[in-house]
């Protein structure tokens, strides 16, 4: 049973702090309209000024005010379509000059990208396939990673294949590219092309190949093993290797 002898103090401690309310003519009227619903704390109005309990406390249930403030602390904005993994792989096909373009994250299948550009007028048939080196300059790398605008991007690549079609009369040409990180020893590009004949099939390739690190709206990302990142232009080197020399400068992390 509650100790009843507890409440009567209660009272009495209660009806000592409360102000005496006085009556129409001025006067005190003791304690006889303590009761009154005036004189009575409003438990709500004082509860809803409390402070929360810490959120460790298993009884705490935060104001509504607070869970407004944390969901709103935890919303991100949306991540724009063109870097959202969800919305690739995104291709595109063009029948006339049989040309097969891909932007995707994941790994390239270079047989796939091969068949593609077959042909039975083909007498050569030439696979590029660009890996990532464990190194740059003497640096150890960890990987790449890659970002594009994909729509503007299959655009210039799309102008990039019908020009080498037409310009070595090839029979078929494919190009595709890996976004996100790419490990390494494994390929961001895979280009095939195919024509009656090699020498043909040699040139287109490797023309290609440049068009596409110069012109793509592609960028890359170098990431090293002593944590250190550096975003590149996707064309910062010719085909022997050596630095090109650019009016774009390059960017590290926190410039």
């Amino acid at each position: 049973m509650p100790d009843t002898t507890i409440l009567p103090n209660l009272r009495k401690a209660s009806k000592a702090a409360l102000p005496l309310k006085k009556n129409s003519n001025g006067s005190n009227n003791g304690n006889a309209d303590l009761e009154s619903p005036d004189n009575i704390p409003k438990t709500k109005s004082m509860m809803s000024e409390i402070t929360p309990m810490p959120s460790s406390s298993t009884s705490y249930r935060p104001h509504e005010s607070s869970i407004s403030s944390i969901t709103s602390a935890t919303t991100t904005e949306p991540i724009p379509s063109h870097l959202d993994p969800s919305t690739f792989p995104r291709s595109m096909h063009l029948p006339e000059g049989n040309i097969h373009l891909l932007l995707t994250f994941s790994p390239l299948d270079p047989s796939a990208i091969l068949s593609d550009v077959s042909s039975p007028s083909a007498g050569a048939n030439v696979l590029f396939l660009g890996t990532t080196r464990n190194t740059f300059e003497d640096r150890a790398v960890a990987q790449l990673s890659y970002t594009s605008y994909a729509p503007l991007a299959l655009r210039t690549l799309s102008t990039i294949a019908e020009d080498a079609v037409s310009k070595y009369q090839l029979t078929g040409i494919s190009i595709a590219h890996r976004l996100g990180v790419v490990p390494i020893q494994e390929a961001s590009i895979a280009i095939a092309v195919s024509s009656g004949h090699r020498r043909a099939a040699w040139r287109a390739g490797e023309e290609v190949l440049e068009r596409c690190k110069e012109k793509a709206e592609i960028w890359k990302q170098e990431e090293f093993v002593d944590g250190d990142a550096e975003w590149r232009a996707n064309k910062d080197r010719d085909s022997d290797g050596k630095l090109v020399v650019k009016d774009v400068p390059t960017f590290s992390d926190g410039v």
